[in-house]
C-alpha cells in the first residue's frame, strides 16, 4: 500500500529491526517523534517506540495499548 502510494522508502519490520533502521538514518540520534496508532494489549510496541525515539523526543499515543 505505501509503495502503491509513491513512498519509496519502506521496510518490513520483520525483515529489520526497525529501532536500528531508525539510528542508522544520518544524525543517529533516533526519531524526533514517534506516532503510535495501534489496538494492543502488549506493552512491546510503547517499548518499541520509545526505544526509536532520541533523548527528549515524544512518543505520542492513539488508540488503545499496554
Amino acid at each position: 500500500m505505501a509503495r502503491a502510494s509513491g513512498i519509496t522508502d519502506v521496510h518490513d519490520p520483520r525483515a529489520i529491526d526497525p529501532v536500528e533502521l531508525v539510528r542508522s538514518r544520518p544524525a543517529g540520534f533516533g526519531a524526533d517523534a514517534v506516532v503510535l496508532g495501534i489496538v494492543n494489549e502488549s506493552s512491546e510496541p510503547t517499548n518499541l517506540a520509545l526505544r526509536m525515539t532520541r533523548q527528549h523526543g515524544r512518543v505520542v499515543g492513539l488508540g488503545l495499548f499496554g
